[in-house]
């Protein structure tokens, strides 16, 4: 009877999660990082978007944009890449709920908490997608020689879903191939399934891996961002210091990486496990990149699933002198005080993931999907496209979330002097941000000669202008006021007025 009752109450928290996030997932308003992947599937042929791929273009590997062809390749609505992501992360909270060896309480905050209830559910990135691998192969650890071809393809996949993952997979390798050797398993299936394994790390790395990608946007030498690893392990147990202040945020967050490490003190692989987890995203926040708070969070997914497997190994006798102080170390305690302030960081996290899907029903995320509707309205109705205008973007990283709502039309872009819809992330692309207002209507005038037949779309700000260009540019939409989210992503559609025609009207 109580088992009964248990199993109802995890399938109405699991109910409920799957209820609020379908009604957010409605409200979102995705932005260019969710676009961008969309494109790519929808608007490349195969061979260019195996290179694309292949080339890492976009940073994460694979994964997530195959996922994504059939559903693009076949001109099924935008909304089925957010379907899709949201049944990937019910998927993570299914198996986390069923299968974590941590309380009911602790799990259910981690259901509800800021990340599983919005960056890696309403968010559509390969997050959510990584986190359903990551508890996959928690779920699965103890029955990994059991079930060989199984876990080795979960571990390829993690490879290839993100690059967060890389230096996780690469310790799950080791430890697999290290306790087959010290078993002395006779080669068979358990040994080819470590194959595939390290064809799936041989493979994320062609796409990236431990890499600098072209597309960092550093024009000078790349710096370094120290500051960022104490941050961004801070920020993975509390993303918001909303309830405490910053400076206690990261003494909570040092305490429980630290007790965790203890608990693992005599458990010498999940402690590796742990610590390798961890190196890649402190890798690429130092040296790369300085991430973003949805990156953050893998430090508190990693944690959990170093938490979660250890049970499988016993604590091993610790020799010589260190070994004395070592034995003394009450390993149960450290675990307590792990998961004691894990789930104290989760229950102050429901602050936050309240505030953030308030403002996701009443603001915008991204102002795209509003402004898309605008000009497609204003397209249609004056039968624009018949007439053979042109619509001018400016910035292509800024204007990109548009095009999946208009996927009759593309945009000329004046840094490309061409039409297009999806931009390949490299530097290179970054050089357009350097242009102004002005030159974008000198592009423009040089490429089609007069703007009688052309609208402007500008992100970020209001037109500004050094120079006359003999047109005065009328406001015909803009949507700016309640963008919340991606702040970039405010849009503003001009039509040019020859300065003469303005003055005499």
């Amino acid at each position: 009877m109580i088992l009964k009752k248990k199993c109802l109450l995890d399938a109405c928290v699991l109910m409920a999660y799957l209820a609020i996030n379908a009604v957010m997932l409605l409200r979102h308003e995705p932005w260019s990082d969710e676009a961008a992947p969309w494109l790519i599937a929808r608007d490349t042929d195969l061979p260019t978007f195996f290179h694309i791929l292949i080339n890492n273009y976009d940073r994460h590997p694979c994964l997530w944009y195959i996922l994504l062809r059939p559903f693009a390749s076949l001109g099924l609505p935008y909304l089925s890449q957010f379907i899709l992501h949201l049944a990937l992360a019910f998927t993570a909270v299914i198996i986390f709920v069923a299968k974590a060896p941590f309380s009911r309480l602790t799990k259910y905050l981690w259901v509800f908490s800021y990340f599983m209830m919005y960056e890696y559910a309403l968010v559509a990135r390969p997050y959510g997608l990584t986190v359903a691998l990551i508890f996959g192969l928690a779920a699965l650890y103890p029955r990994r020689f059991q079930h060989p071809w199984f876990y080795a393809i979960l571990v390829f996949l993690a490879f290839n879903a993100s690059y967060l993952a890389f230096t996780f997979g690469l310790g799950l390798i080791l430890f697999y191939g290290w306790e087959l050797w010290r078993a002395k398993k006779p080669m068979g299936a358990p040994w080819f399934a470590l194959v595939t394994m390290i064809l799936g790390a041989l493979l994320a790395f062609r796409q990236g891996g431990m890499l600098p990608p072209d597309h960092v946007n550093y024009d000078v030498q790349l710096p370094t961002h120290y500051e960022k690893a104490l941050d961004s392990i801070s920020k993975a147990f509390i993303p918001f210091t909303i309830d405490v202040s910053s400076e206690l945020a990261t003494v909570i967050a040092l305490v429980i990486v630290a007790a965790t490490a203890f608990s693992f003190i005599r458990k010498p692989i999940p402690l590796a496990l742990l610590l390798m987890s961890y190196a890649m995203p402190l890798y690429v926040f130092v040296f790369i990149h300085q991430g973003d708070i949805r990156h953050y969070g893998f430090f508190l997914v990693f944690l959990l699933f170093a938490l979660w497997i250890s049970g499988e190994y016993p604590e091993l006798p610790a020799g010589g002198r260190l070994g004395k102080y070592l034995q003394r170390i009450n390993t149960g305690n450290c675990r307590k005080i792990s998961l004691g302030l894990v789930t104290f960081c989760l229950l102050i996290s429901l602050r936050a993931t309240w505030h953030a899907q308030v403002m996701e029903y009443r603001q915008l995320f991204s102002g795209a999907k509003e402004m898309a509707s605008l000009v497609n309205k204003i397209f249609d109705q004056n039968n624009l496209d018949r007439q053979g205008y042109v619509l001018v973007a400016y910035s292509h990283t800024g204007t990109l979330s548009l095009l999946p709502y208009m996927p009759e039309r593309k945009f000329w872009f004046p840094y490309l002097k061409s039409f297009a819809t999806y931009y390949l992330n490299k530097k290179t692309i970054w050089a357009e941000e350097r242009m102004t207002h002005d030159d974008v209507i000198r592009e423009t005038v040089a490429a089609f000669g007069d703007l009688s037949r052309v609208l402007f779309l500008f992100s970020r700000e209001p037109i500004q202008l050094n120079e006359n260009h003999g047109y005065q540019f009328k406001q015909v939409a803009a949507v700016y006021e309640n963008v919340f989210g991606y702040t970039y992503e405010r849009f503003f559609l001009y039509k040019p007025i020859p300065a003469a025609s303005a003055a005499i009207s």
